[in-house]
């Protein structure tokens, strides 16, 4: 489909995408850098503990997942508001149809979103490795004493930390490019391209605040990606979030767009 190409195109060669990466990179560099000029010559030091996702030593973890929601809706989520605000999209719809439209943005978005978070987060590991070797924390230190057996994926950090990194990776990736959808579905309802990116952001944050975790469970999706895991999340939790936050944007998505006439 020549119109999912152009999309794609223009999702990731566009500087949004570029400004997006920069920002995002620049938190796993400064972070990275300052635990190694800090761990570096500690030997008890392993690579989960250097990595941006699990290192708790200093605000660059808290800075990157809560700034996740627009790192991942920089790139292309407010592409059909500039598309409209612009008047690009009569050009476009000249040569497709309507729906094939929709489609092709709705896949760009989402694929973007998901690069711009699992690209800089695989650099960070990577580069981590180059200074870090990858072994088992102390049982009596760092994530070790916190993470419990009712914790997500406990088993796997506990025997091999790695792939624990990389199965965060992945999820961290599904969730951002279904949040970067927010943007997209906000684009009839937002007055700037601006708020169409943010707007996402102050969702994620209001859910943390509304719903904080507890013993029973946590429906906040900040807290949710993070893979410190500072608040217990059941995997239906996280099932049922990445889910409704996907197929509810998809759907508010076709519902208002597919029918719109913006000639």
């Amino acid at each position: 489909m020549r119109i999912l190409k152009f999309e794609l195109l223009r999702a990731f060669k566009g500087k949004a995408f570029f400004v997006s990466f920069l920002l995002s990179n620049t938190i796993c560099f400064l972070d990275l850098l300052f635990f190694v000029i800090q761990f570096r010559g500690n030997s008890a030091t392993s690579l989960i503990q250097a990595w941006l996702g699990t290192d708790y030593q200093f605000a660059y973890n808290e800075m990157f997942y809560t700034l996740l929601p627009v790192i991942a809706c920089m790139p292309f989520g407010a592409s059909l508001y500039r598309d409209k605000k612009s008047g690009y999209i009569k050009n476009l719809l000249v040569k497709t149809s309507r729906l094939e439209y929709i489609v092709a943005k709705t896949v760009a978005v989402f694929l973007s979103g998901l690069v711009s978070v699992l690209i800089p987060l695989l650099i960070n590991l990577f580069l981590a490795a180059g200074f870090f070797p990858n072994f088992l924390p102390d049982r009596l230190e760092f994530m070790s004493i916190g993470l419990l057996d009712i914790n997500l994926f406990g088993e796997i950090y506990g025997t091999n930390p790695l792939l624990y990194c990389f199965i965060y990776i992945l999820i961290d990736s599904l969730f951002a490019g279904a949040i970067a959808l927010t943007s997209l579905s906000l684009s009839n309802y937002v007055r700037s391209e601006f708020m169409s990116v943010v707007t996402p952001m102050i969702f994620a944050i209001l859910s943390s605040v509304i719903f904080a975790g507890d013993e029973k469970g946590n429906w906040a999706i900040l807290s949710m990606l993070n893979p410190r895991q500072a608040v217990i999340t059941l995997w239906y939790q996280m099932v049922i979030c990445f889910l409704f936050i996907l197929f509810s944007n998809i759907l508010f998505i076709i519902v208002s767009e597919i029918k719109r006439d913006c000639l």
